[in-house]
């Protein structure tokens, strides 16, 4: 292969290793914005809320798999709380993942520092340099074995080929319980409260519970993908968590755009001669599908354009990702606007 494809192939993989462990976050995050016409804010504090916990599990002798477990009963213990607030105070919806967030993160900061005085005891040094905000972890916890398999092969070790099908792996178990729950009867009520919700009908009597289950169900897939990240990266950080939403918005523009316009410009057009059919957004899979497709596509579109169009003046750090994202967002925004759909994709159940 050529250079270019060379470094295109470690940088996809090693990007996609990093977009595979955010899918769950993604998919968390979209339940809480389309399915409940939710702004939940909770998603940073939930995923550094998983990081911190599973850290603190593992390095506690816990094996990884419970740690998993316990990141998304915290998950969803934030989304609780943010529920609390908005249900019994009347805090509005985007106030209350601020408010459950700063808490989250005070907390964080508390259980850091007893995990490091722990392990590696408080020396003067380390009072003098203020709170730390990281865990360093030994091992790669349930991706450990894979970690090392990629180590000892020296044919494709680099391109991280057996921890990302581990990851997958992992990944598509979670995919897939999500869409069996959002096309359960319970899903199926959730989803609609979503959209009566915005137009004031006879649901809002059950809104409480609504909003108690997905924030609940919301964050802890946010907290479990933390969990994973962690994991994987033998790194539980607190700065990892600050930049969450701006690839989760991405994640969803990304996603609608190629689920409904695609569907209905392209797929429909040549399997059913044009004829109007439900766009696949109003099916519990494509809802489970489109977070995850958006955040591998924004993933693999960042690094095509990073590594192989503009090799000299993009860098892959998170400067030139920003930038990158609002120019993708745009141009969507702009094609749905003057020739895709007009109507909202969530709006459709």
């Amino acid at each position: 292969m050529t250079p270019e494809l060379v470094r295109f192939a470690q940088g996809l993989s090693a990007s996609l290793l990093l977009a595979m462990a955010y899918v769950p976050a993604a998919l968390g995050f979209y339940i809480a914005l389309r399915c409940l016409r939710f702004p939940d804010l909770t998603v940073e504090g939930a995923f550094v809320w998983g990081q911190v916990v599973s850290a603190a599990f593992i390095c506690d002798g816990s094996s990884p798999g419970v740690a998993l477990a316990v990141a998304a009963i915290g998950g969803s213990v934030c989304g609780l709380l943010t529920a609390l607030q908005n249900v019994k105070l009347r805090v509005p919806a985007f106030v209350c993942g601020i408010v459950t967030t700063f808490i989250v993160i005070s907390v964080n900061y508390k259980v850091i520092a007893l995990v490091n005085k722990s392990v590696a005891g408080a020396t003067a040094q380390d009072q003098q340099a203020g709170p730390r905000s990281e865990i360093n972890l030994n091992s790669s916890g349930v991706f450990e074995w894979a970690m090392q398999a990629d180590r000892n092969n020296a044919t494709f070790g680099e391109y991280r080929l057996m921890q990302l099908f581990i990851l997958s792996l992992f990944v598509m178990v979670v995919v897939a319980v999500v869409f069996l729950f959002l096309r359960s009867k319970l899903g199926l009520q959730l989803r609609a409260f979503g959209v009566h919700r915005r137009t004031g009908s006879v649901y809002r009597v059950n809104a409480p519970w609504a909003i108690y289950l997905g924030l609940a169900v919301s964050n802890a897939l946010v907290a479990w993908s933390g969990a994973l990240f962690t994991q994987i990266n033998r790194l539980a950080s607190i700065d990892l968590g600050a930049n969450l939403l701006i690839p989760l918005l991405a994640a969803i523009v990304l996603g609608e755009f190629f689920v409904v316009e695609v569907w209905q410009r392209i797929v429909c057009r040549l399997f059913y001669n044009g004829k109007v059919v439900p766009p696949l957004l109003s099916r519990p899979l494509a809802m489970t599908l489109a977070p995850c497709v958006g955040y591998l596509l924004y993933t693999t579109v960042f690094i095509l354009i990073s590594v192989v169009v503009l090799p000299d003046y993009t860098k892959l750090d998170t400067h030139s990702k920003y930038w990158l994202t609002a120019a993708m967002i745009l141009l969507i925004l702009i094609y749905r606007r003057f020739i895709g759909q007009k109507t909202d994709p969530g709006d459709v159940i």
